[in-house]
């Protein structure tokens, strides 16, 4: 698992799955609205999600450039999820066609 902009990166063959690590969770306060990226082509530091939440609001950058594959359209419906310590329940979305090299490069991080 990596970790970039307090974010849970986890690479499965070749899909990268990224989430908000509980840091941010934290300091968001408890999440009451997201607005996640369109399925298609990203780029680092394109808003991967907007999140409204007690603390504040944020736009939540991308930590890798690729293709967005799978969006957890759930936490869309049910912004809670993304409070949860639940990699299953907290993840914002898939990526694919990611630089291995750039992901690699990430912070390891241990959930």
């Amino acid at each position: 698992m990596k970790r970039q902009n307090d974010l849970w990166i986890t690479k499965q063959e070749n899909e990268y799955t990224i989430g908000m690590t509980y840091e941010l969770q934290d300091e968001a306060g408890d999440i009451g609205f997201v607005n996640l990226t369109s399925l298609g082509e990203i780029d680092v530091d394109d808003t991967l999600a907007e999140v409204e939440a007690s603390k504040m609001v944020v736009e939540i950058p991308s930590p890798l450039q690729g293709r967005v594959i799978r969006r957890n359209e759930e936490a869309e419906d049910r912004p809670t999820l993304l409070n949860s310590t639940d990699h299953k329940e907290n993840w914002l979305v898939v990526l694919t066609d990611v630089d291995e090299d750039a992901y690699n490069a990430l912070p390891d991080f241990e959930a």
